[in-house]
């Protein structure tokens, strides 16, 4: 099978390395695509969703994947008119779903707890968490009155498909949740129970377990559950916290930790101060940073990024009747503000920012991966580290406030541009000012830079260009009103413009 590994004993490595050679033979994954939907295996609904541009292999991996899981069976009528690898990816998502259905069992998860030393006294209660994650399957353990947290990485992933090999996924969260725990604090930082770093280290260089409970136990993170006592803060409602305090305390750790890592890219790569606990703890997993070079950034920031794709999208005949984006275009167009021209130029800037400063970013930092107690209404804590990368901070911080804003007009329905602006001003004044104070007795870098102007623009323009690229695209999904589109164009033109 071209450029397909094969599975010699069916284990979820090979698995994972069966569908990723998959996904990144592009000719092959059309064909797979073609096939289903010539004998009826893809629905209409998820033809539709194909049919949109800018979708990545990884992207349509998942949805062959669901069609497969739920009619699967009718590829049985035409094994010899379709292609074979389709039996083989069936053979691989009935396995990975199989071991899913075996984290149900309270006998499994009694046995995968007694590795970590932890024996759990009946009643056990399995609760399956109400929002899954992007790349992992999460659920509630009680025994008691103790409760706990677990994450499983399996092969294929939930949302998004897999980043790396399951127990690799799983020594990486280990490894980055000491890297913010050095950045912001150990209390800052949820803790993992199990695996301790040994042990997650060698189960990622270790050859695959043959016995599926031991197969997942090297693919489980074990974490206390601390809903009793703290509130996931996309949901401060909750707990009477107003959103401007909420916006405040989400960009004070997002400042804290570049600017406690503002610089490191250029340390790192140079081999300076190794002698510090943070360079230490980064040499850990070195080989799997992303962006370790200015030119791995500026491809994956100009070409590959999600949000780039979307935007690129948005001039298809497929979006000819967006007035979202046309309406954002034409406003900025007549104030002298050509779009193309801004973006390219704040791509140059960012780069060179992050080939001078670079910092460690999370990527995937929202309301929803940090924790405030619900007592004190400030500690926090945050986690779901599946990877680590070196940036360029505008750009995370520019990703931030979109998910602020958008999180405002999709899911609080907030469409005032004057309470928009409020969030915007929050954001910008809390992290600038965080920022700034950790650069002054920072590691790596003493200057001051949030009081930049170049700075200050790019993270507003990225804020408002993944705002537009995004809410342009999928507004049908989220069944916006007229008011919260408006809202959008203004608050978008606001950011843009700047």
């Amino acid at each position: 099978m071209k450029n397909i590994k094969k599975i010699n004993n069916k284990g979820i490595n090979n698995d994972y390395e069966f569908c990723y050679s998959l996904i990144n033979n592009k000719p092959r994954i059309a064909r797979l695509i073609a096939d289903l939907l010539r004998i009826g295996v893809i629905d209409r609904d998820t033809e539709r969703e194909l049919r949109r541009p800018g979708l990545t292999e990884k992207q349509k991996f998942k949805y062959i994947e669901q069609s497969i899981a739920s009619k699967g069976h009718e590829l049985d009528k035409f094994r010899d008119t379709v292609d074979t690898t389709l039996y083989s990816l069936r053979a691989i998502i009935n396995r990975t779903y199989e071991l899913r259905g075996m984290l149900e069992d309270i006998q499994v998860i009694k046995s995968i707890f007694k590795k970590a030393s932890i024996v759990l006294s009946d009643p056990v209660v399995i609760r399956k968490q109400e929002k899954l994650g992007n790349s992992n399957f999460s659920f509630f353990v009680h025994s008691g009155e103790t409760k706990y947290f677990v994450r499983y990485h399996d092969p294929l992933g939930f949302r998004y498909f897999q980043r790396h090999i399951p127990q690799k996924t799983t020594y990486y969260s280990v490894a980055c949740a000491q890297i913010f725990g050095e950045l912001l604090g150990k209390e800052a930082v949820v803790g993992i129970i199990y695996p301790n770093f040994e042990t997650a280290r060698k189960n990622s260089f270790s050859p695959e377990e043959a016995n599926p409970i031991d197969k997942i136990a090297s693919s489980v993170l074990i974490q206390k559950d601390l809903s009793d006592n703290y509130v996931e803060l996309v949901h401060h409602q909750d707990i009477n916290l107003d959103i401007t305090a909420a916006v405040k305390i989400y960009a004070k750790v997002l400042a804290k930790y570049h600017g406690k890592s503002f610089g490191i890219v250029r340390h790192f790569n140079e081999h300076l101060t190794n002698d510090i606990r943070i360079m230490q703890l980064l040499n850990n997993v070195g080989n799997e940073i992303r962006f370790s070079s200015s030119n791995c950034y500026g491809t994956w920031l100009q070409n590959h990024n999600w949000v780039t794709r979307m935007y690129h999208s948005l001039d298809n005949s497929y979006h000819k009747d967006n007035l979202i984006y046309s309406d954002v275009k034409k406003i900025l167009f007549e104030r002298g503000i050509h779009m193309q021209d801004r973006f390219a130029k704040t791509c140059k800037s960012s780069i060179k920012r992050f080939k001078e400063n670079g910092s460690i970013g999370h990527l995937d930092f929202k309301l929803n991966n940090l924790f405030v107690n619900k007592n004190t209404l400030s500690e926090i804590k945050i986690y779901d580290f599946d990877y680590i990368t070196f940036l360029d901070p505008s750009y995370e911080a520019g990703h931030s406030l979109y998910s602020v804003l958008k999180h405002a007009i999709v899911e609080e329905n907030v469409s005032d541009i004057n309470i928009l602006l409020k969030l915007v001003e929050c954001f910008c004044d809390e992290y600038d000012r965080t920022l700034n104070s950790c650069l002054e007795n920072g590691n790596f870098a003493g200057e001051r830079l949030a009081d930049n102007d170049s700075f200050h623009r790019d993270y507003l323009f990225f804020a408002g260009f993944t705002l537009l690229s995004v809410l342009a695209t999928e507004y049908d999904k989220y069944n916006l009103t007229s008011e919260q589109i408006y809202g959008i164009k203004q608050i978008c033109v606001y950011l843009l413009g700047n």
